[in-house]
């Protein structure tokens, strides 16, 4: 902590290392003296839940935190992906979690200055490969949920007749990714396209947020 504390403000990389070090321990000594939270609600005792718990104690600290993600794995599955409900339970644990952290935010009096959102790195082809699994997929959907946000389907879900499908038997995107979080961008957040996605001139807002 001292070297850091000893080049933080200091010129070049290493001044800015130092000073991103710094950071980084006070960020550490906060947490620390952060009390113990007792939610008002359960939730789902994995890395998932525990995840979600604590974004709901550090809101309740008022930290000046905004936005939090929270990686959950497990999905690329190329072999036996319902086994046991592999695949079905890990989708149950995102419900389940979302549902626990929504509640406690409302006992807390932030669920409606907050909004979810779902996604994914890569989607799952729609068609089961040789091995009960599914492979890399080029589409998948994104979920906005929360009390700002109009519910219902945005746009058409894409046409499963395999005679529609690309050259790679993959379902045809109906929602370009940048249309979703320029939605976000604008509507929620205050913020342009352009110091997001600058080069993109096609945003269509895409209506999910009032």
């Amino acid at each position: 902590e001292s070297i850091a504390n000893a080049l933080a403000g200091g010129p070049g990389n290493v001044g800015a290392l130092g000073t991103a070090s710094k950071d980084v321990l006070d960020l550490i000594d906060t947490f620390q003296s952060i009390p113990a939270y007792v939610p008002s609600v359960t939730y789902p005792n994995n890395s998932l839940g525990n995840g979600m718990k604590l974004i709901a104690q550090l809101l309740k600290e008022n930290l000046g935190l905004r936005f939090f993600h929270i990686r959950y794995g497990g999905f690329d599955t190329h072999s036996e992906q319902n086994v046991n409900n592999y695949h079905s339970n890990r989708l149950q644990n995102i419900s389940k979690s979302l549902d626990a952290l929504y509640n406690d935010l409302v006992t807390l009096g932030f669920a409606d200055d907050t909004i979810f959102v779902v996604f994914t790195e890569f989607g799952r082809t729609a068609y089961e490969n040789g091995s009960d699994g599914t492979d890399h997929g080029s589409v998948h959907p994104v979920l906005v949920l929360g009390n700002g946000v109009v519910g219902g389907l945005t746009t058409a879900h894409p046409n499963m007749d395999p005679t529609d499908l690309t050259a790679q038997k993959q379902p045809k995107m109906v929602t370009d990714f940048r249309n979703v979080w320029g939605t976000i961008t604008v509507k929620w957040l205050g913020e342009t396209m352009a110091n997001i996605f600058p080069c993109y001139a096609s945003f269509t807002d895409l209506g999910f947020l009032g």
